[in-house]
């Protein structure tokens, strides 16, 4: 009740399509453009507010090679691949009160270290730090030293980090009023400030 907009930004690699309750959202096709990947990949936003319905919804991406991942074949000008095929996304949720809702993410495969990403994030309930906790890699909102009334300031963010008992962890969202340098140099061990074109190897 209430809720004024809702928001998913994808990026979602080679080419995705995102489906909110079975229906496509958007008309693009092979969605995001065609970039160079190591250096640069782009990412979409969509309006999904009159997708959306009271209670359970299910949100859904798929996703094709593209030129991200070319197997062979015709395109014989290509000498490798940038990768398996990966997305990440969020989900805003904006209400009348000006509360907002986002909605992280856990990634899970057979053979791979298991990640998390919490961005856009104020409070962790119960249930999501449960399902969270001993997280390989946790990458989580910390947006400045001081506290915010919708993001994790520096102190919250190594709270929830240290309550996920986290093998690693990267702080995002950092504003401007973070010295990088500074910061990372009093980190506690496991914790690193991320960056634009960061790589995790999982």
């Amino acid at each position: 009740p209430g809720l004024r907009r809702a928001l998913v930004n994808v990026c979602g690699l080679g080419q995705y399509e995102l489906s909110v309750n079975g229906q496509k959202s958007g008309e693009d096709l092979l969605a995001p453009g065609w970039t160079k990947y190591d250096a640069t990949c782009l990412y979409d936003g969509h309006d999904v507010t009159a997708l959306l319905k009271p209670g359970a919804n299910a949100l859904g991406l798929t996703l094709g090679n593209g030129m991200y991942r070319v197997p062979g074949g015709r395109y014989v000008k290509f000498k490798g691949s940038f990768g398996p095929l990966k997305a990440i996304a969020s989900l805003r949720m904006e209400y009348a009160d000006g509360a907002v809702e986002t909605i992280g993410f856990l990634f899970k495969a057979s053979g791979a270290r298991s990640i998390a990403y919490l961005p856009d994030v104020k409070r962790i309930p119960p249930a999501t730090m449960d399902l969270i906790r001993g997280v390989d890699v946790l990458v989580v909102d910390s947006l400045r030293p001081l506290p915010h009334p919708t993001h994790f300031s520096l102190c919250e963010a190594l709270v929830a980090i240290r309550e996920a008992e986290a093998g690693e962890a990267w702080l995002t969202h950092l504003g401007h009023e973070n010295d990088h340098a500074v910061l990372e140099a009093e980190l506690p061990a496991g914790v690193r400030v991320a960056w634009d074109g960061l790589r995790i190897g999982l």
